[in-house]
This record gives C-alpha cells, sequence and structure tokens, in this order.
C-alpha cells in the first residue's frame, strides 16, 4: 500500500473529495461552479500576461526611488491574487465553501492595494510598514471628510475606492469577512455540520447538501479579481496582443450575458458529459 493509499485508509479524505465533486457537479450549484471555472480558465490563459505588462511597465509609472519596491508588489500581489482565484476553485469543489470565502477575501484586500498602488504611485512608499498608521491611511481609512462622504454615498470601502466594480467588492468583502474570517461568532459556523455526513472524512464535515446560493458568492468573487486584473492591465500594461484579447474576452461577457452563458454552457457540459 502506497503512502496515498494509506492515508485514505486512514482518513477516507481523498474518496470524500471525489464523492462531494460529483455531488455538487450534479446539483444547483453546478451553473455557479461553472463561471468560478470559466473565471479561472480565464485566468490561467491571461494572468501571467497581465502580471508582466504591469512589471515590465514600473518604470514609466513609478520614480527611481520607489521602482524596487512598486515592481516587486506588483508581482507578489498579482501573484496572490492569482493563487487565491486557483485556491477558491479547488477548495469549493471540495466542499469547503467557508475557506474559499476566506481565500476570496483575502484575494480581494490584494486587488485593492494593487489598484491604490498603480492609481498613486506615491503610496508604494507606504508598503514596507504594513502596521503603521501611514499604511492604513494610504490604503484603508480615509480621513477627509469630503472624501469619506463621498465613498459613503458610493457605498465603497476605501480599500476599493479605485476598482471599477467598487461597490459589489466591497459588499462582497464585508460577507466574506463576517461569515469567513472573524473568531468568536456563530456566523462563521453557518452551513457547518457539527456531526459527520455522507461526504464527511477525519478532517472535514462537508455540507449534507449544497444550492447555488452556497456558490454565487464564490463565482461573484472569481469575476470581481479578473475584471479587475484586465482593468488595471487596460490602464498601465502594454498593447501586447493578450491584454488586448483578455480585457476584450471580460468586456464581452460582461456586456453580452448571452455570450457569458454560451461559454459557460459549454464549460457545464465539458464537466458533465466528460468532454475534456
Amino acid at each position: 500500500m502506497n503512502p496515498s493509499a494509506r492515508v485514505e485508509f486512514l482518513t477516507k479524505t481523498f474518496s470524500a473529495d471525489q464523492n462531494f465533486c460529483d455531488y455538487v457537479l450534479a446539483s444547483e450549484a453546478k451553473r455557479q461552479i461553472a463561471e468560478m471555472l470559466v473565471y479561472q480558465r480565464w485566468a490561467a490563459t491571461y494572468m501571467n500576461d497581465f502580471q508582466e505588462a504591469l512589471s515590465d511597465n514600473v518604470a514609466q509609472r513609478f520614480g527611481q526611488l520607489h521602482r524596487e519596491r512598486a515592481q516587486f508588489w506588483t508581482l507578489t500581489l498579482m501573484g496572490g491574487v492569482w493563487r487565491d482565484i486557483n485556491l477558491a476553485c479547488y477548495l469549493s469543489l471540495r466542499g469547503l465553501v467557508g475557506e474559499a470565502r476566506a481565500v476570496l477575501r483575502r484575494a480581494l484586500e490584494s486587488i485593492g492595494v494593487l489598484s491604490h498602488l498603480w492609481q498613486d504611485p506615491a503610496k508604494a512608499g507606504t508598503l514596507e510598514a504594513q502596521d503603521t498608521p501611514e499604511f492604513r491611511h494610504a490604503f484603508h481609512r480615509e480621513r477627509q471628510k469630503d472624501r469619506q462622504d463621498r465613498l459613503k454615498d458610493q457605498k465603497t470601502l476605501k480599500r476599493f475606492e479605485h476598482l471599477s466594480l467598487g461597490e459589489p467588492a466591497s459588499q462582497l468583502y464585508a460577507i466574506f469577512s463576517r461569515y469567513g474570517v472573524h473568531g468568536g461568532s456563530p456566523d462563521q459556523l453557518i452551513r457547518t455540520s457539527l456531526k459527520p455526513t455522507r461526504f464527511s472524512c477525519s478532517f472535514e464535515n462537508r455540507p449534507e447538501t449544497v444550492g447555488e446560493n452556497d456558490f454565487v458568492l464564490l463565482a461573484k468573487g472569481c469575476e470581481i479579481l479578473c475584471v479587475e486584473v484586465a482593468s488595471l492591465g487596460g490602464q498601465f500594461g502594454d498593447r501586447r496582443k493578450a491584454i488586448r484579447e483578455g480585457g476584450a474576452t471580460i468586456l464581452v461577457w460582461l456586456s453580452s450575458r448571452e455570450e457569458f452563458t454560451r461559454v459557460v454552457d459549454m464549460m457545464l457540459t465539458s464537466l458533465t458529459e466528460g468532454v475534456t
């Protein structure tokens, strides 16, 4: 018996993953899973090009004093967003929905900082001291009363003020913060079974049933992240073919629900009918 088989014998974790995945892709939530995977495949195709396009344009956007720091944080934050889109899909397919929410919350934080950095290059000077008031005021908390009022009217958090989807990002971040992050509250246990279910293993009691509402917000999170990556690349990246193509794809999906539905239908077919 090889090591992975021994782990499976002791915990039943791999079979539980597979059983839940089979269940969720036959459930009401299958369409939302397909939407997440459509955006994940977009990111797999274009994310590296957007990361490189921004990195290559650092010298044009940032002064000499902040260039090295800006390049490091651009690569780090963009790479973190890409990792977290993948991880959210990975966790969702295995029934770890709460953990997927926490991962997407982190990714929203990353894209928010990245948008501030590129819209206001002087903020690069605060990135090395993230526990300081200077960092918090630059990225998280607005000090000026008129701007506080404007953000309140826009229903947008300071950290997302430069996003093209700042209001929905703010709403989603608040929900993820309530149900996926803060301890000491029963909210974090919503949809968590304390008793074994048919999809349990030694590590996790996966939910007995799921519906589309369990994954709507996760799909929306993946959408927002991809839209904002495309927006940043369009504003500050170069005009290489992949940037134009990736941005145009996102624009078509947002402007034509019919086209996005067609793409999601194709993903569903590949998932449910075994087409690679």
